[in-house]
C-alpha cells in the first residue's frame, strides 16, 4: 500500500465519525476496499471533492503524510450555496494536540477530537 493510500485511509477513518458526515456508507465501503489492497485514492478524492472544504482538509492530511507534498486532483469551482469558507476547520482545544477535521456544512455540531474525545473548536479563515 502506498503512503498516499495509507494517508487517505487514515483521513477516511477520522471523517467516518464526524457528526455532519453525509458519506457514511461510501466511506465505510472505501475503507474496506482500501484496507483489502484495492486502489481507492481517485475515488476518495472524487467523492470528497464534492465539498471544497473537505477536499482542502484531505489534501492537507495527505500532504502532512508525504514528503513531496500533496497531490493535484479535481478542484471544484469555488462558491456554492451554503458551503463554509474553504479553510474553516475544527481544532482540538487541548494544548499541543494537532488533530483537525473539516467543517462540512454550516450549523453542524462540533465533532469530538478523535484523540481526546472533547468537543473541537471551529477556526474560521
Amino acid at each position: 500500500m502506498s503512503e498516499e493510500q495509507a494517508a487517505i485511509l487514515r483521513a477516511l477513518s477520522r471523517l467516518e465519525h464526524h457528526p455532519a458526515n453525509p458519506w457514511k456508507e461510501e466511506l465505510s465501503s472505501l475503507q474496506a476496499r482500501g484496507s483489502a489492497g484495492e486502489e481507492i485514492s481517485e475515488e476518495a478524492m472524487e467523492l470528497l471533492g464534492r465539498n471544497e472544504n473537505v477536499l482542502i482538509w484531505l489534501r492537507g492530511e495527505i500532504g502532512a503524510s508525504l514528503i513531496g507534498g500533496c497531490r493535484k486532483g479535481f478542484e471544484p469551482l469555488p462558491g456554492g450555496s451554503g458551503s463554509p469558507a474553504a479553510s474553516d476547520v475544527w481544532l482540538c482545544p487541548r494544548s499541543g494536540c494537532r488533530e483537525s477535521l473539516p467543517v462540512i456544512r454550516e450549523g453542524e455540531d462540533a465533532p469530538k477530537c478523535p484523540a481526546h474525545k472533547v468537543p473541537m473548536i471551529r477556526k474560521r479563515s
